[in-house]
């Protein structure tokens, strides 16, 4: 990396590490919609899918969560 910083320097551009945050995103987001467990474990079932893009003005992804009930939460959130 630093042999990359050092030449990126010489157009005036600097190397940033990217961060993991895209992970923690999801993690917040099913913690917020999980709820408390109950005893009915069919009722409880979810399926989640999940599509991301990215591009030169930044990222985004889009999640979408459906249970056998027919209840559908969806989400776009952007990266940054």
């Amino acid at each position: 990396m630093l042999k990359w910083s050092l030449e990126l320097s010489e157009f005036d551009i600097r190397y940033e590490s990217r961060k993991a945050l895209k992970a923690q995103v999801l993690a917040d987001f099913v913690a917020e919609m999980t709820s408390p467990a109950s005893s009915n474990d069919e009722a409880d079932k979810w399926t989640i899918f999940v599509d991301g893009a990215s591009g030169p003005t930044g990222a985004g992804a889009g999640i979408i969560l459906e249970n056998e009930n027919g209840i559908l939460i969806e989400v776009s959130l952007a990266l940054s």
